[in-house]
């Protein structure tokens, strides 16, 4: 939404907010896309397009809840909304915050 003054104020037509994506060599990562501290997605460069998407729509989904339900991490906890985890959820792919990522993967469609 952008405010005009007073009370008037439009929805714009087109994206306000874009998340980079890059796509690197990521081998030697055991995941095939993560979401940096400064909300920028990088991803494994050899993924299939239908796995880039699915890929893309699970690290989104981390960066949304960095900007809104108080995900964040530093070198010894992670924090997601409000609470304080252990940081050896990251290597194990668990905690709150996967739940939804996972639920709001886009996968392709089976002919």
């Amino acid at each position: 939404m952008i405010k005009l003054g007073g009370k008037f104020s439009i929805k714009p037509f087109y994206p306000t907010s874009v998340t980079p994506v890059y796509e690197r060599d990521m081998s030697q990562d055991p995941a095939v896309g993560r979401t940096l501290k400064n909300g920028v997605i990088i991803m494994e460069e050899d993924l299939s397009p239908s796995l880039k998407t699915e890929t893309h729509s699970h690290e989104q989904t981390h960066v949304d809840q960095m900007k809104h339900e108080g995900f964040d991490w530093d070198d010894n906890n992670i924090y997601y909304k409000g609470k304080k985890y252990s940081k050896e959820h990251f290597a194990k792919g668990t905690g709150p915050w996967e739940k939804p990522a996972y639920a709001n993967e886009i996968k392709a469609r089976k002919s």
